[in-house]
């Protein structure tokens, strides 16, 4: 179906199957997948189209998870007319998580005395949590704007919702409650209750119910609400690991909510409070690795069959949706793939997955007769182990797994040509022994990818496309969050030159190589962080965390400075 046609199939009568076509555009591919159809759905419906309202809410469920606020915002708009209140309470959910607290509540506040007469429990709790959480925004917003009577209003109205429905889900309203006791005492402002007393109820009420990801980080709150710190750490380490059974979208949804929650209301990174330090940062981890799922080697294999068969007209411009916020070009998509067979799995000497690397062209590394070099992380490969995770090259094996009549036992390292450690540049240079002739190898091009400068108005900067072997399994890339964001290439070659980045990774994915929208190297991947780039005027929030990679033209600038 192309929904490019106006006159087309699906905008008929009825909207239910685009709105069906939506919801499963992005699960597979992210919010900003739908822009173009939303569009055209508003147009019908303008033109008298109908939908059901439950295929609408459906719709702005699949968004929420995926936190594509604007999609429901716009939906909302769309099917205003049906005056649904699963619509408004979605609605309103999307107002505050893009900052219009007070439309929110005015909103809210009107669908609670719709409520008054015959609302189900669930729909009160709903809509009064949500209300809750509207004026919790809003204290954390005059909070940080040193407004203290507008924040001990806000706190006061927020801690009045969560009390008024704290029995209807303790899990949810409880958690708060407990939180927002506490900080209020941080904060000295008189509550008719203790966070010590709310937080020991919340434990005795969770202690029975199933002990979902949702319960579980509820409980941490009620420990950390009465001051048990290890406690608290515990639930939260037993809510990473149930986390770790939810995969993509889910997840992700989950993880920001607490993120939020320990930000700004147990003040996780002011620093005052040093036990929820370790907290957040676990989170941001898990965050950073659950957004959405990547594409295997196999999903390739199937892409380009695709695009090579019969029937595609090579100048019609296919374009797929492949991250959230972006529309990438099939030609973008297949000049990357191109590179799959240059880069390997790394594994010790009993098979046991240690990370990735790649072949690059030898010339500019003067080996004889233009040999590849290999390439991966110096917290993989080192010639003098001290970390863990470093192996000593002679117990290193590389497997190229996309090859047809690659060695099973692998190819091993024959000499490092250097290195250089974890805190440098965190690269080892390598040849591989009896590597065959016709060896595939990446090539550095010239001009190198042109990336935006950064800066405070820039947004993201480029896109970029890690390929490895995340946890040892098989030849992946990531298809959502590819934005470059930061990045220090506009120094020059001199030096480290970091790139951060948002396309996923996974343990394994160190040394990988990462490319530019041409399928062109332009770095090394090495590691996630949680530390900003200095010095180039992006101001990230307090909510950073990016994965990272050394630039590949300053390696070669280090390489040939340290040879010459």
């Amino acid at each position: 179906m192309r929904y490019d046609d106006r006159d087309g199939p699906g905008f008929g009568a009825t909207l239910d199957d685009e709105l069906q076509a939506a919801r499963a555009a992005v699960r597979s591919f992210g919010p900003s997948s739908i822009d173009t159809l939303l569009d055209r759905i508003a147009e019908a419906r303008e033109g008298g189209a109908v939908a059901g309202a439950h295929e609408v809410v459906a719709l702005m469920e699949v968004c929420k998870a995926a936190r594509g606020f604007a999609q429901m915002l716009e939906l909302a708009e769309i099917f205003d007319g049906l005056d649904d209140v699963e619509i408004r309470t979605l609605q309103a959910q999307a107002r505050i998580d893009t900052g219009d607290c007070r439309l929110a509540i005015h909103g809210l506040r009107r669908l609670g005395h719709r409520l008054e007469d015959g609302g189900t429990p669930a729909r009160i709790s709903e809509v009064t949590g949500l209300l809750g959480r509207a004026f919790k925004q809003e204290f954390v917003a005059c909070a940080a704007a040193a407004d203290r009577a507008g924040a001990e209003r806000a706190l006061r109205q927020s801690v009045a919702c969560y009390r008024k429905v704290y029995d209807l889900d303790p899990a949810w309203h409880g958690a708060n409650l407990a939180a927002l006791a506490w900080r209020a005492e941080r904060e000295g402002i008189a509550l008719d209750i203790r966070a010590a007393d709310v937080g020991a109820r919340l434990v005795v009420d969770l202690a029975g119910l199933t002990p979902d990801p949702f319960t579980v980080a509820g409980l941490a709150q009620g420990y950390m609400a009465q001051g048990d710190w290890i406690s608290g750490q515990s639930r939260y380490e037993e809510y990473f690991r149930r986390l770790a059974a939810l995969k993509g979208q889910s997840a992700a949804f989950m993880i920001y909510g607490d993120l939020r929650q320990l930000s700004e209301i147990w003040l996780a990174d002011k620093g005052d409070v040093p036990e929820t330090r370790e907290i957040i940062d676990t989170l941001r981890q898990a965050m950073a690795r659950t957004v959405l799922p990547g594409c295997s080697d196999g999903d390739a294999e199937r892409l380009l069959a695709a695009l090579d068969a019969p029937g595609v007209d090579p100048e019609e411009e296919l374009q797929a949706m492949v991250a959230t916020g972006q529309i990438v070009t099939v030609e973008e998509m297949r000049a990357v793939i191109r590179n799959r067979d240059v880069v390997a799995r790394v594994s010790d000497a009993f098979g046991k997955a240690r990370g990735s690397g790649f072949l690059l062209d030898g010339a500019p590394f003067g080996t004889p007769g233009r040999q590849p070099v290999f390439i991966t992380n110096n917290h993989v490969i080192a010639s003098d182990p001290v970390l863990q995770s470093q192996m000593d090259p002679g117990n290193a094996r590389v497997h190229f797994l996309s090859w047809d009549h690659a060695p099973q036992a692998g190819f091993r390292v024959g000499r490092v040509l250097m290195e250089s450690p974890p805190q440098e540049y965190d690269i080892t240079i390598a040849l591989l022994e009896a590597l065959p002739g016709d060896a595939p190898f990446a090539t550095l091009r010239t001009p190198a990818e042109r990336f935006l400068r950064p800066s405070p108005a820039a947004g993201p900067l480029g896109r970029v496309h890690p390929i490895g072997h995340p946890d040892g399994g098989p030849l992946s890339l990531s298809l959502a969050g590819n934005e470059l964001v930061d990045h220090e290439l506009h120094l020059g070659n001199r030096g480290v030159r970091r790139l951060h980045y948002k396309a996923n990774t996974r343990p394994g994915s160190s040394g990988c190589p990462v490319f530019g929208t041409e399928g062109h190297l332009v770095a090394v991947h090495r590691a996630a962080t949680g530390r900003s780039l200095a010095g180039t005027r992006i101001d990230h929030g307090p909510h950073y965390y990016a994965n990272e990679g050394i630039g590949i033209r300053c390696i070669l600038e280090w390489y040939q400075g340290r040879v010459s």
